[in-house]
């Protein structure tokens, strides 16, 4: 899931749109809680249901041979739902009971980046629609050892 070295990619039905010179700034752990108020004393009571992940993808558009090709692929399954994977060499983002978990694409962006005349970035935004399970990876401090190692964490 989060082990891996090649770059990230996004799975569409069968099509497959490799996301080469790109950054992934990923957001783990987004808890989500039920919270229900007793009317009897006020007391507060916090249901624990799961946790969901985000992605920021910022694909250096600069690098790429056919940048506006990829922008015009994106773009076109802004609002989706897709198959993510941090790195194509390892296997998509599971939940508790081992199916991918489905990305929502809520942003296909250009920006500037380096000069002010061309796009230099695309940037994309994922939302996990359902829960992400992070038992099958080795937890340090509520982050898998690869993941905090890789964005220092100080494992």
């Amino acid at each position: 899931m989060i082990f891996g070295l090649e770059q990230p990619q996004i799975k569409i039905g069968e099509e497959i749109l490799l996301l080469n010179n790109s950054n992934l700034e990923p957001e783990f752990m987004k808890p989500i809680y039920i919270e229900y108020t007793s009317p009897l004393n006020g007391e507060k009571t916090f249901i624990y249901l799961g946790d969901y992940a985000s992605f920021k993808i910022q694909v250096n558009a600069f690098d790429i041979d056919d940048s506006e090709f990829l922008f015009q692929q994106l773009k076109k399954i802004e609002g989706e739902l897709v198959v993510f994977y941090p790195h194509k060499d390892e296997q998509a983002i599971k939940d508790k009971f081992g199916n991918d978990v489905l990305f929502y694409i809520s942003a296909v962006e250009p920006y500037y980046l380096n000069n002010d005349s061309q796009f230099d970035i695309i940037q994309i935004e994922l939302l996990s629609v359902g829960f992400v399970d992070y038992s099958g990876i080795y937890n340090i401090h509520g982050y898998g050892y690869q993941f905090a190692h890789n964005f220092g964490y100080g494992v």
